[in-house]
């Protein structure tokens, strides 16, 4: 499978480019003293995180916050991870995969290896002291990426197990299954490498109560709109229920979700995807100031696809901090797989930046 993509020459340097471009943007149109004092900073923008992601996507938590009513709310997120995933008896050799004369591999054989860059813009308008309605504009970039070896590096410090990633040639683009019919399906470079626009997402959110808890319900769809190849985002109807509650507790702020996600395709070029989807958040946030949050953020979801390694529930945990500065919220963690290592991200950094528009 080829899809015709824009490759960068520099990827490092438009990464770099591209982000301060993208915080001057947002400082320059962005309006002073444009936050109240609401109940804490806020969970992160941050969904489930895994290599099933790839294929099916759960939108981030969204709380009730203190966007102003009549004014436009705009959240940039950004966040780079480091997907290796692997599936394989443990003597299977490696080396095999890409070796055209190697017997056909058996059923059950999974491999993805690459990095993604994934950029959104989610505009959200008040339309009244309890509703909202939101649009959002997903991009991704996917490459080889250059962190593999500070894995590996990572790992073998602190003792973790590389899960056979030291014997793959690092910064790749790679991805391997087999269909139930003995079909050896595969993807490379030239087919997933590159550039790619993600479903255009509309939802709207209400607030049905305040004050310790604020609970609110959020509707969302992502419509078919992606340019992506499709063994990585399915260009398809998806709608995603959710709800959210936040509340004081002592010293900290909770933060709980829960969703439900409709996905209208059964599956694609031989995996059968699971058409319906549960995702939980938990986040535990600790007021330093009021204007400063440390931010423990755990989100779930259950199994994307009757396929070993991605027929499990994924864990992410991310770790961070909040900030506010007067007329914008940022927030960075980054996310490892120190705990909860099967089917999730090697490494993952997450940065979003929040404010009002003039």
């Amino acid at each position: 499978m080829r899809r015709d993509t824009y490759h960068v020459k520099n990827p490092v340097r438009a990464i770099i480019t591209g982000h301060l471009l993208c915080i001057f943007i947002i400082l320059l149109f962005s309006s002073s003293n444009a936050f109240a004092d609401p109940l804490g900073l806020g969970p992160f923008d941050l969904p489930p995180l895994n290599p099933a992601e790839s294929f099916r996507e759960i939108p981030s938590f969204v709380v009730s916050d203190d966007n102003a009513e009549g004014k436009v709310q705009l959240t940039w997120t950004a966040r780079w991870t480091n997907v290796w995933a692997f599936n394989a008896k443990s003597d299977y050799p490696l080396d095999s995969l890409t070796d055209p004369s190697a017997p056909a591999p058996p059923y059950g054989i999974f491999l993805l290896d690459m990095e993604i860059h994934h950029h959104s813009f989610r505009f959200s308008y008040l339309t009244s002291p309890s509703t909202r309605v939101e649009l959002c504009l997903p991009f991704y970039y996917i490459s080889g990426g250059t962190m593999d070896s500070y894995i590996e590096g990572f790992h073998d410090a602190w003792h973790i197990s590389q899960h056979r990633r030291d014997e793959w040639p690092k910064n790749q683009i790679y991805m391997i299954f087999v269909h139930p019919n003995g079909e050896r399906i595969e993807y490379n470079r030239d087919d997933l490498g590159g550039i790619f626009i993600g479903n255009l997402g509309l939802g709207g959110s209400w607030k049905i109560k305040e004050n310790n808890p604020d609970i609110a319900l959020r509707l969302f769809a992502n419509l078919p709109t992606t340019n992506a190849p499709e063994v990585f985002e399915e260009n398809d109807l998806n709608i995603t229920l959710q709800s959210t509650a936040s509340w004081r507790f002592k010293k900290f702020i909770l933060h709980d979700g829960i969703g439900f996600t409709w996905y209208r395709s059964e599956g694609i070029n031989g995996l059968d995807l699971e058409r319906h989807r549960f995702s939980f958040m938990h986040t535990f946030e600790y007021p330093v100031s009021r204007d400063f949050s440390l931010i423990l953020h755990g989100v779930m979801a259950s199994p994307v696809a009757d396929y070993p390694e991605l027929d499990e529930f994924n864990v992410g945990l991310s770790f961070g901090f909040k900030r506010r500065l007067n007329n914008c919220v940022i927030e960075l963690s980054t996310t490892e797989n120190m705990f909860f290592f099967n089917n999730s991200p090697d490494i993952g950094v997450h940065f979003a930046i929040k404010t009002i528009l003039k």
